[in-house]
């Protein structure tokens, strides 16, 4: 059993059981798909009692077999690149080309700048594994969006496994590419500046590292959750601002998955006296409180007035009072009739009609009135002495004359009399104070309007009450009239106290608007206004507080999932680990990487600074300065680049995987030494493992040929070259000045292949242009030819050494014929070349394809005749 995976078993045995479940699957399979971790999160939400939607797949977890053959020791088969084709809207890179790659050994891609080899290195850097990973490739800027983004096929091996990878910008390539790593310019900055991540382990050791990018995915899809119900918030919450500083603000910005609705919905309920009490507040707080205290002051005057006419009314109308009335009436009734039955008894035949009746009292009454405050005032009416005078018809007063005024007299003091005058007077009296009642709807209307603005409902019942006095006044004093005692209305209801308790409630909110014109008081009525306000908003918005709290419950319980997939305790395992298993080769590597290109003369050295995500980090470091000082304010620009390259490949000697490496220009900013050095290097790696490398220095192209040659590594070679505007070309083969002699025939082959067909099919002037370059392209092959075949490589103009061992071959092998065979055909070249501008008179034709072709075969013919002789 493999001693890494028992230790992460035995650490992870007091982890949640579906975190066991996570690295069992790890452990069984290399790694988790899609549905795995859909499975994982569930079995993490269901954990902490989150609802998921029915049919969701929430299987039990397992844990880890270590009796069976649940965990196997996982050897990764090489992942090797083998083409990329179907480019569309990378860069300017041209479509329906096909960049192959040798499944072993060296592939270089060659380019000059422009030529589009970098859109082919982004595309790999984006599919494969890279330290710096570019934001999404771009189309040709130059033209309007195609609509779709960047893509291409990037066909692949595992082992002796074909597959193909559909690659889309922006998107997750096939999880196999990973194995292939990438170094590029980019890169090299963050290898030597930036902690990296150990991305090559034993076997075992990728186990956290795979845990650990498990945990993101789930954290990712745990956090999208929450933003979701984060953003589920009801918008009636967001006017909670509106009220802050209340008791209901506090309590909504307090809500709590435990929160208790029914209490908070107590105290959003507001009595009737509070629903008055806010509308008293929003009218004393809208005017200036001395005015208001003023207005409340006239109002309770006028409210009191209608109690005392309503009160007047009601006491007169009552129905002891109108009992009363009715006693007096009868009173009158009874004495009238005494006073007639006594008149008849008093009067003779013979005297006018209506003696004693009330016209008649009148009369005498008035005329008693007369006599004794102006006729004569000092006798007692009437007046029957000898001399008197009747003031009435002014007669004296004598004989039978004066027995009937005394008779008269006798008759109007006489008892029933009396009491007939009494009972008449009370009952006028009454009547007087019920004829006096001001009980007019003109004369009320202003107190009853003023009413409304207190208590509309009231006014309301005032007016119908008056109504019903009016009626039952004009009935008795009817009925009295009338001595018909019947039909009278029912007493209204007494609303006297209601209207005093409202005075008196005006005579409170008067000195409280008294009491508002003061700062203090007025802040302290403001903030109880507020708080029956926020209230009142808050029971609005009862029926969204249990949804809330639900939301708020399930932002808790997805906290604590998120909590459960935090890498800190993976980081710190896997550091442990790494520490046991990993970081002395790691570091020994690298040392022996700097020795190789010969960099050991600088003191640094590989350091471990701590790890994250459940990966270990490790950066260059200077060692034994005197002063604080970076890396990269010590070395050059070449020796940054070599040590950033030594560290991505003591990185690569760690891991039992021998899958592709991809270089774009890895000797970039580097001299011809370090070149040679870096070429060496590479040429090593080469012989493991696939290499590819991208660029753009000739020279560097020569450098690794020569050691691919001398280390017997197969090699591939492409040209990438730009026609136009389009980037991309693919052509098999070095560019032309990195071609041998043999490779230029077949060159020059196909050139006349495609002349021939010119004069054939077109024309002699179409033909000529094109036998004029192969004429010169020809010329510089006899030059190539004079350097590799005749002085047998010993020098050569893209090489810095000479080969003086080659040497042997050439002396006293070189003869006059070989002489005369170079000058004659290149003499012949240069007649037909272009930049030669031949005199008019000569006017020499070209030669015809036939006789073009046996210029190229002169070429073959004595490259081959010489080899043939050295052999």
């Amino acid at each position: 059993m493999n001693p890494i995976i028992l230790r992460i078993n035995e650490w992870a045995t007091d982890r949640y059981t579906w975190q066991l479940d996570a690295i069992r699957r790890i452990c069984e399979n290399g790694s988790v798909t899609e549905n795995d971790i859909e499975e994982l999160e569930h079995i993490c939400l269901r954990a902490h009692e989150i609802r998921l939607p029915e049919g969701a797949a929430v299987p039990e977890p397992v844990s880890l077999n270590l009796e069976g053959n649940a965990v196997r020791d996982e050897i990764v088969s090489p992942v090797r690149l083998s083409k990329v084709a179907n480019v569309q809207h990378v860069n300017r890179l041209a479509a329906g080309q096909e960049l192959t790659f040798a499944p072993e050994g060296l592939t270089i891609v060659y380019g000059n700048n422009g030529a589009g080899k970098s859109g082919y290195g982004r595309i790999l850097r984006n599919a494969c594994r890279a330290r710096y990973q570019n934001s999404a490739v771009k189309s040709d800027v130059f033209t309007p969006s195609p609509g779709e983004p960047s893509s291409a096929q990037v066909d692949y091996s595992v082992g002796d496994d074909a597959k193909s990878c559909n690659w889309v910008s922006g998107q997750q390539a096939d999880a196999e590419l990973i194995n292939i790593s990438v170094f590029d310019s980019d890169c090299a900055a963050v290898h030597v500046t930036a902690e990296n991540d150990l991305a090559f382990t034993p076997a075992g050791l990728d186990v956290l590292p795979k845990v650990g990018s498990l945990f993101r995915t789930l954290r990712d899809r745990l956090s999208s959750r929450k933003q979701t119900a984060e953003s589920a918030r009801s918008a009636v919450f967001n006017d909670v601002h509106i009220h802050s500083g209340t008791q209901a603000a506090r309590r909504i910005g307090a809500l709590r998955p435990d929160t208790n609705v029914e209490e908070l919905s107590t105290f959003a309920q507001r009595s009737d006296a509070e629903v008055s009490r806010q509308e008293e507040l929003v009218e004393l707080l809208a005017h200036d409180p001395a005015t208001h205290a003023r207005m409340l002051g006239l109002r309770k005057d006028r409210i009191t007035q209608l109690a005392g006419k309503v009160s007047r009314g009601t006491e007169l109308l009552t129905d002891d009072a109108v009992m009363e009335i009715r006693r007096r009436w009868d009173v009158v009734i009874a004495a009238k009739g005494a006073a007639e039955a006594a008149a008849t008894d008093l009067f003779q035949e013979g005297d006018l009609p209506g003696l004693g009746n009330a016209v008649w009292r009148n009369l005498w009454e008035a005329a008693k009135t007369y006599s004794e405050s102006s006729a004569y005032p000092d006798v007692e009416f009437p007046n029957i002495s000898a001399n008197a005078v009747c003031v009435l018809c002014q007669q004296p007063v004598q004989g039978e004359a004066s027995q009937r005024l005394a008779r008269f007299d006798e008759f109007v003091k006489g008892e029933t009399q009396r009491q007939a005058g009494i009972a008449e007077m009370e009952l006028g009296e009454g009547m007087l104070a019920l004829g006096q009642l001001d009980l007019s709807y003109p004369s009320l209307r202003d107190l009853i309007e003023e009413l409304k603005l207190e208590n509309e409902a009231l006014a309301m019942r005032v007016r119908r009450a008056i109504v019903l006095l009016r009626l039952r006044r004009r009935r008795v004093i009817w009925n009295a009239g009338g001595n018909i005692w019947n039909a009278i209305p029912e007493l209204p209801e007494d609303l006297v106290q209601e209207l005093q308790a409202l005075a008196l409630t005006l005579v409170e909110r008067q000195q409280e608007a008294q009491r508002a014109s003061q700062a203090d008081e007025r802040a302290a009525l403001q903030q109880e206004l507020r708080e029956l306000k926020a209230r009142e908003w808050l029971e609005g918005i009862l029926e969204n507080v249990p949804p809330e709290i639900d939301r708020l419950s399930l932002i808790l319980k997805l906290d604590q999932c998120i909590g459960d997939v935090s890498t800190d305790a993976v980081t710190r395992k896997n550091t442990e680990l790494t520490d046991e298993f990993v970081t002395e080769t790691l570091c020994d590597a690298f040392a022996a990487e700097l020795d190789s290109i010969g960099l050991n003369y600088l003191n640094t050295e590989l350091v471990k600074v701590g790890g994250h995500y459940g990966m270990s980090r490790y950066q260059v470091q200077l060692t034994g300065v005197e002063q604080d000082a970076r890396l990269m304010e010590v070395v050059s620009e070449g020796e940054l680049r070599s040590i950033a390259l030594s560290a991505f490949l003591a990185e690569l000697s760690t891991s039992d995987s021998s899958s592709g490496i991809v270089f774009d220009d890895p000797v970039s900013s580097l001299d011809h030494i370090w070149r040679e050095r870096i070429a060496s290097r590479l040429i090593r790696e080469a012989s493991d493992r696939q290499v590819v490398i991208f660029t753009h220095d000739i020279v560097f192209v020569m450098t690794l040929l020569e050691c691919a040659q001398k280390a017997d590594v197969a090699h591939l070679a492409h040209c990438i070259e730009r026609a136009g505007a389009v980037t991309g070309k693919v052509r098999g083969g070095l560019p032309w000045n990195g071609l041998k002699v043999n490779s230029r025939i077949g060159v020059l082959r196909v050139m006349w292949g495609r002349a021939e067909k010119v004069f054939r099919t077109v024309d002699e002037a179409t033909y000529e242009p094109l036998a004029r370059d192969i004429y010169g392209a020809l010329r510089e092959s006899w030059e190539r030819g004079i350097e590799e075949v005749l002085f047998n490589d010993v020098i050569q103009r893209l090489r810095r050494s000479v080969e003086t061992r080659r040497i042997r071959q050439v002396a006293g092998d070189i003869s006059v014929e070989d002489y005369n065979t170079i000058d004659e055909n290149m003499t012949l070249c240069s007649r037909y070349l272009r930049g030669h501008d031949d005199a008019t008179p000569l006017n020499e034709p070209m030669p015809d394809p036939e006789g073009l072709k046996g210029h190229i075969d002169a070429l073959e013919v004595w490259v081959s005749e010489v080899r043939q002789r050295r052999r």
